[in-house]
């Protein structure tokens, strides 16, 4: 079928105040309108002179992939969350994708991940699905606090509150690929939003479901069958080699924490092509 590409024009900006996280539960969510487009580097730059504390949240996130378990625990700075979170909540969707370089964290997040499996020696498809793995079974599908209203977050407010639904979920793992060096997509469908992987020596896209615990690489759910999609590219912020450790450096956000790995048992493809290319 055909993709239809096209630009959403936002028309009324939903902003979102920084409120602080407390040890168990998150604050509600207030929000005011602005009706002006600023860059999220320069709403991030508003924000970074905010008092905040030094203390950083921890989480563990657990998941399976071709018969192993893993286990990886991060920590995030409270002042790069409540940055984040403070940024308005109405740019194009791609950006949510992105880290601003007022606070980076996404290298951190990709050398906890590699570092839980490196003794796996994946292979790049494997990775990827060890990838796909951890965002749909250690992330939890959440709806979004603002209903009606779409709330996107950023790849760093999902780990922190370990949560999301389609489109923060569909952020997180597109970000991730990107810094891995994947090329993603973000698929924009009715009512949904998903990620592809695509392969521009045969021009296809590998779409990619990030709300089910049991989609494969290439698998679409029924329901989006012949339905129209938006294509927004997503800007590739961070970068690590799984190969080439030496070069990586810790960012500023993230403190990565113990890690377990196991032993590699094998691995079946089963990603099928699907129909939106």
């Amino acid at each position: 079928m055909t993709i239809f590409i096209s630009r959403v024009a936002f028309l009324t900006w939903l902003c979102l105040l920084a409120l602080p996280l407390t040890a168990q539960t998150l604050q509600p969510y207030p929000y005011h309108f602005d009706t002006t487009y600023v860059h999220p580097d320069v709403a991030a730059e508003s924000l970074s002179d905010t008092p905040v504390s030094d203390k950083f949240y921890t989480n563990t996130y657990y998941w399976h992939y071709a018969g192993q378990n893993f286990s990886i625990t991060m920590g995030f700075l409270d002042r790069a969350y409540l940055l984040y979170r403070g940024i308005p909540k109405t740019f194009p969707w791609a950006e949510y994708a992105t880290e601003t370089w007022r606070s980076t964290y996404l290298s951190d997040v990709a050398h906890t991940l590699n570092e839980a499996c490196k003794d796996m020696k994946y292979n790049d498809r494997q990775f990827l699905e060890y990838l796909v793995s951890f965002v749909q079974q250690a992330i939890p599908y959440t709806n979004d606090p603002v209903f009606p209203s779409d709330y996107p977050k950023f790849p760093i407010e999902t780990l922190v509150e370990k949560g999301g639904d389609c489109e923060d979920k569909a952020a997180l793992l597109a970000a991730l690929m990107e810094t891995f060096g994947y090329d993603s997509k973000l698929f924009h469908l009715p009512g949904h939003m998903g990620v592809a992987l695509y392969d521009a020596d045969r021009d296809i896209h590998f779409f990619i479901e990030t709300t089910g615990t049991t989609w494969r690489i290439g698998d679409i759910p029924n329901e989006h069958y012949g339905q129209w999609v938006k294509i927004y590219d997503v800007k590739r912020c961070a970068t690590y080699d799984r190969d080439k450790l030496e070069n990586y450096q810790v960012g500023t956000t993230l403190f990565p924490k113990d890690v377990v790995s196991a032993q590699n048992d094998g691995i079946k493809y089963g990603g099928a092509l699907g129909i939106l290319k």
